[in-house]
């Protein structure tokens, strides 16, 4: 029986069961996916916790008070407070961080030019979102959004860490409709020594934005634990998955085998034909788990959201590989083991 035959035979046997097909390959594709996402995750956080621990030369003083001030050290005022933005005649509560000018000059605004901060200055109701709050409002860049009983323009979407979930507006004429003590007003000045600041704010406790940086960091560290031992279950889970299916194809073709084996099938034509086999079912699996991202990606939930990245498809791709490989090795060999007398006991 020669390689090219066998092959033949055996396509031909698999597809007079094309559902038990569609169900192995979605069995496989769905475990997948959520090694995808964990993978996904664990990749995102650690460019996260990369972007805060460059960050931690940082040593601008950040200070908590119940209003503006008049200071001479050179410094920028923030105001937040959760509130509404109006998106296609629906409310969206969201994190508003009301600015300055010179904010940009504290805080990195990662993936917005230059030339767009000097736009947001100077034009009245600009906006900036942040990555995940335009996702979650399906907005881009040229939408317009109602905040304040005004329509913003967004005018960038920034992919910072540190601005995750929160929407930027220009400090003119901006009235926040929440009361006073749910607003958080902060001043961040250049400069950290007290000697430096001016009597109203140098008794003032204050802390650094390295310090805050680190919290964040310590906080990213611990969810990243989580991450991986979730991407680390299903990792397990899919591989198991992937075995079993293929050790119950493999005891339920014995009797076909047997007959094959009898008609000139060699042991090594049998192991090449069941790895090739094999493989090509795991990766036809893994690309239908990428055509499922694609899928589901306008619909699932913030947390569940995540973006598939060259290198996440890459590495997921070489261990899917990896995966049928050594299970069909394995499995194959289990078989070939056996004598032809003993498979007809």
């Amino acid at each position: 029986m020669t390689q090219i035959y066998g092959y033949r035979v055996r396509v031909q046997e698999k597809l007079k069961h094309p559902q038990i097909i569609i169900l192995e390959l979605f069995s496989i594709a769905i475990a997948l996916y959520f090694v995808m996402m964990f993978l996904s995750k664990v990749d995102e956080t650690n460019r996260h916790l990369a972007y805060f621990n460059q960050q931690l030369t940082n040593e601008y003083v950040v200070v908590s008070v119940p209003e503006q001030k008049s200071v001479s050290t050179p410094h920028t005022w923030v105001k937040e407070a959760e509130d509404y933005l109006l998106v296609d005649k629906v409310s969206h509560l969201v994190s508003i961080l009301v600015v300055d000018k010179q904010y940009n000059q504290f805080y990195d605004l990662t993936s917005l030019k230059n030339d767009e901060w000097q736009l947001f200055i100077s034009q009245p109701n600009q906006m900036i979102l942040s990555l995940d709050l335009a996702r979650e409002l399906n907005k881009k860049v040229g939408d317009t959004v109602e905040f304040n009983q005004k329509t913003y323009m967004i005018l960038g979407i920034t992919s910072n860490p540190w601005h995750k979930h929160k929407a930027i507006v220009l400090n003119k004429g901006v009235f926040l409709q929440v009361p006073q003590w749910k607003q958080t007003c902060t001043l961040t000045l250049f400069s950290k020594d007290r000697n430096q600041l001016d009597d109203s704010i140098a008794q003032i406790p204050y802390e650094t934005l390295s310090d805050i940086f680190k919290n964040e960091i310590i906080s990213l560290q611990h969810f990243l634990i989580f991450l991986m031992a979730f991407s680390l279950l299903f990792i397990v889970i899919a591989s198991l998955n992937i075995f079993l299916i293929f050790k119950t194809n493999l005891q339920k073709e014995k009797p076909s085998r047997q007959i094959k084996w009898l008609f000139g099938e060699t042991k090594l034509q049998f192991m090449k034909r069941i790895c090739l086999e094999y493989v090509i079912t795991t990766i036809i699996a893994f690309h239908i788990s990428v055509v499922v991202y694609f899928i589901l990606l306008p619909f699932v939930p913030n947390f569940f959201y995540f973006q598939l990245t060259y290198s996440i498809y890459l590495n997921e791709l070489l261990f899917v590989i990896m995966v049928s490989l050594l299970c069909s090795i394995c499995l194959s060999l289990k078989q070939v083991c056996i004598s032809y007398n003993d498979m007809w006991r």
